[in-house]
This record gives C-alpha cells, sequence and structure tokens, in this order.
C-alpha cells in the first residue's frame, strides 16, 4: 500500500473498520452471527459506546452456547450489529476494502 502512496490506517482506525465491516456484514447478511463471533481478535479496542456493545455481545459466543441461548445471543447481536451500523462515519463499501476477518 505504501507503494501506492495509499496511508496505512493507524490501529484505532483499522480496529473500527474491522468492527463496521463485520456490522455491516452481519446487518446485510452476508455473515452469520458465529462469522462474526468467530472474526475477532482478542487485541480489537472499541472506542463508542456502539463499538464496546457489538464487541461484548460478540465476544459472548462460545460453541457450548445452549439453542435457547444461541437464539437470545443471536439477536443481540443483530441489534448490535444494526445499531453500529446505523452510527458509523463508515460505509460499508470503504470498510469492505480494509481488514477482513480471519478464517
Amino acid at each position: 500500500m505504501r507503494e501506492l502512496g495509499i496511508p496505512l490506517p493507524d490501529e484505532e482506525t483499522d480496529d473500527g473498520c474491522l468492527l463496521a465491516r463485520l456490522a455491516f456484514g452481519l446487518a446485510e447478511g452476508e455473515l452469520s452471527p458465529k462469522d462474526v463471533g468467530n472474526g475477532l481478535s482478542m487485541t480489537v479496542a472499541a472506542r463508542t459506546r456502539e463499538e464496546i456493545r457489538f464487541l461484548s455481545v460478540a465476544a459472548g459466543y462460545s460453541e457450548w452456547l445452549g439453542p435457547d441461548e444461541l437464539s437470545g445471543w443471536e439477536k443481540e447481536l443483530r441489534t448490535a450489529a444494526h445499531s453500529l451500523a446505523a452510527v458509523t462515519d463508515l460505509g460499508p463499501s470503504s470498510v469492505s476494502r480494509r481488514r477482513a476477518p480471519a478464517d
């Protein structure tokens, strides 16, 4: 990117882009709640109230959640994703070119 003259985002911006990308992906049906839970790194930092809420809910994912707990977690995660997508100044097209979730 440096060779192309494209500035690299700082870590704070990069983390915000990852969270927005995951939120938009879930809100637009491109990602499942499980994809979001698995796409987060333990080193992601959240700054805004909406990022903190989304990250907190997403971090609650576990393969050991029972069906009732999983359903409630998915609903809460979708709500947090919509809230974050609604207030972010990053659009889905700008965040999709940034850091993608790990497989």
